[in-house]
């Protein structure tokens, strides 16, 4: 086993069961998606509560999808 953290991950990914490979995909692909979200929202120089004005998305579901918590359908 090495010291490093990275290479802890790469040994548990190697011998992870299909459900737990797939359930890291899905945290994987929700996180991804909100730093996408996060990096556009504050490119156009918007806060969260302006974001959910204008879209009519609920403040809170804005905030779980940027902490990648809002994606579980994926």
């Amino acid at each position: 086993m090495g010291t490093k953290f990275s290479e802890w991950a790469e040994g548990q990914k190697a011998n992870e069961a299909p459900a737990q490979a797939e359930l890291r995909r899905r945290f994987e692909a929700g996180f991804a998606l909100g730093l996408q979200c996060t990096e556009s929202r504050q490119a156009r120089g918007l806060t969260q509560r302006q974001l959910s004005e204008i879209t009519g998305v609920a403040l809170a579901d804005i905030s779980r999808i940027e902490r990648g918590a809002g994606c579980v359908w994926l």
